[in-house]
C-alpha cells in the first residue's frame, strides 16, 4: 500500500505539471492507496456474499425436497382424533392406577395394551377370540379397580360402578392401540413436515436479506471508492493545471515564483 500524505500528492502533482510530465503513474499511486482502504471491507463482504449464496442454494435444495414429503403425507382429521383418542385413555389409565401406586399404574397400561399387543403378533384367528381377550383383560380392570374403591370405604355396588369406566377405556385401548399409534406417527411425520418447510422458507427469506443487505453494502463501498478516486484525481489534477500555468508564466518571466488563482496561492521553487 502506497503510504502517501496529501501534502506529498500536490507537491508531486505541482512537480509533475511545472516539468510538463504525465502524471499517469500518481493516479495509479491513488488509486491503490484508495483501493488499499476498501480492500479487507470488501473482501468480507464478498465472503458474506458468497456464504449466504451457498445457503440460498442448499435451502433452494432441501425446499424442494421438504415439499415432497409434504406432498407424500395429508393431514387428516380422523387420524388426529384417533391419535389424541390413543393417548388420552392411555394417560387416563396411568393416572387413575397412579392414585394407589405406580406398579398399579403400570399394570393397568400393560393391561389396556397387552391383548392388542398378542393380536398384532398373531393375527391368525384372531377374530373369534380377540373380543374374549380384550373382555377378560376389562373385566379383571374392573374387579382391580373396585377393590380398590372398596378399600377406600366405597360400598361394593358403588365401586364395581364407578369401576366399569376403566374397563370400557381398556377395551377401546387394546381394540385402537395400534391404529392410535400409526395415527400419530403418521400425523406427526406430517405436521412435522409442514413446520420444517414453514422453517425453511423463514431461513430463505433471511438468508436472502442477508444477501441484498451485504450486495448493496458492497455497491455502495464501490461507490464511495470510485467518488474518493475521481476527487482525488480532480484534485491533484487542480494542482497540476496550476503548475503546468505557473510553469508556462515562468517561460516568460524567469522572476515569477508565486502566482494567485482562485483566491489561492502558489509557490514554486525556480
Amino acid at each position: 500500500m502506497q503510504n502517501i500524505t496529501v501534502e506529498e500528492l500536490k507537491a508531486l502533482a505541482a512537480r509533475l505539471g511545472f516539468y510538463n510530465r504525465p502524471m499517469d503513474e500518481l493516479i495509479n499511486i491513488i488509486k491503490t492507496s484508495t483501493e488499499d482502504q476498501f480492500q479487507k471491507f470488501e473482501t468480507q463482504l464478498k465472503i458474506k456474499i458468497d456464504k449466504f449464496s451457498k445457503k440460498l442454494e442448499v435451502l433452494k435444495n432441501k425446499t424442494s425436497l421438504i415439499k415432497n414429503k409434504v406432498g407424500q403425507t395429508q393431514i387428516d382429521s380422523g387420524g388426529i382424533v384417533i391419535a389424541i383418542s390413543g393417548l388420552f385413555l392411555i394417560s387416563m389409565l396411568f393416572y387413575i392406577g397412579l392414585q394407589d401406586d405406580i406398579m398399579t399404574a403400570i399394570l393397568y397400561l400393560g393391561m389396556g395394551t397387552v391383548g392388542a399387543v398378542i393380536v398384532h403378533l398373531k393375527p391368525v384367528e384372531s377374530d373369534f377370540w380377540k373380543p374374549i381377550l380384550f373382555s377378560f383383560l376389562s373385566i379383571l380392570i374392573v374387579f382391580m379397580q373396585a377393590f380398590i374403591y372398596y378399600d377406600s370405604g366405597y360400598g361394593i355396588g358403588q365401586a364395581l360402578i364407578f369401576s366399569i369406566p376403566m374397563g370400557i377405556m381398556a377395551y377401546l385401548l387394546n381394540e385402537n392401540l395400534f391404529n392410535s399409534a400409526f395415527s400419530l406417527i403418521d400425523q406427526s411425520t406430517a405436521m412435522w413436515h409442514r413446520i420444517h418447510l414453514t422453517m425453511n422458507r423463514f431461513r430463505k427469506f433471511s438468508n436472502h436479506k442477508r444477501l441484498v443487505n451485504a450486495q448493496k453494502r458492497l455497491e455502495a463501498s464501490f461507490t464511495k471508492k470510485d467518488l474518493m478516486i475521481k476527487k482525488s484525481v480532480s484534485f491533484i489534477k487542480y494542482e497540476y493545471d496550476v503548475a503546468v500555468l505557473a510553469s508556462d508564466l515562468k517561460k516568460n518571466d524567469l522572476a515569477v515564483s508565486h502566482i494567485q488563482l482562485n483566491g489561492k496561492g502558489h509557490n514554486y521553487a525556480n
